[in-house]
């Protein structure tokens, strides 16, 4: 069980990259856990957005732990929390499930997470029922909400909410293989080649 969590407004991201999502049919990474639809969202370092979040997710810190003084005394985001506490904010090379992409090297990485089914639409805000056409490297903006929160169970942190997401445009698919290193692994193969003889 946990206390009341502190949540702030909707906010609208600008353009990341999707990554890993389940919009469609929530799952868990543990069997005790409740499934919930989930994706993580790669932005650039120097995103203008990532200092609003930051700024949203500092205030609802300060609102949910005015017992520890030394967060009341921040005045911009941490670049560490102590111990215990769950920090949104992860550089993609340093975060097992991006480490692989080095093409993503210092951008940000965030988890966001709904209990509830996710509106998912296009450009033209048409909902989209295909599930293919969300995938791994493809880019969208999201509604999402931030909540500060603490279990009794002792786990404590920020957590990234979302509602609904939309399409904005296709992007090469990020798949969990190196493609230039597994190409290399062929030759150009001649038309009339007998390869099996």
């Amino acid at each position: 069980m946990s206390e009341k969590s502190i949540y702030s407004k909707p906010i609208l991201t600008t353009e990341f990259r999707l990554c890993f999502p389940a919009l469609f049919s929530p799952k868990t990474f543990k069997v005790s856990d409740k499934p919930k639809f989930m994706m993580q969202m790669l932005f650039k370092p120097n995103d203008p957005f990532l200092a609003k979040l930051k700024a949203e997710a500092l205030i609802v810190l300060k609102e949910k732990f005015k017992d520890i003084k030394s967060f009341q005394n921040l005045t911009s985001w941490p670049t560490q929390l102590p111990v215990g506490f769950w920090n949104p904010f992860r550089v993609a090379d340093e975060t097992p499930s991006m480490e692989k992409y080095t093409s993503h090297a210092g951008h940000i990485v965030i988890s966001a997470k709904s209990a509830l089914q996710p509106i998912v639409i296009d450009q033209n805000k048409q909902e989209i029922l295909d599930e293919k056409q969300i995938y791994s490297g493809c880019y969208c903006r999201a509604l999402v909400t931030v909540s500060a929160y603490k279990s009794k169970e002792g786990g404590a942190g920020i957590t990234i909410y979302f509602s609904s997401v939309q399409k904005l445009r296709d992007g090469e698919p990020l798949s969990g293989l190196d493609k230039e290193k597994e190409m290399s692994a062929f030759d150009v193969v001649p038309m009339d080649n007998e390869i099996y003889n």
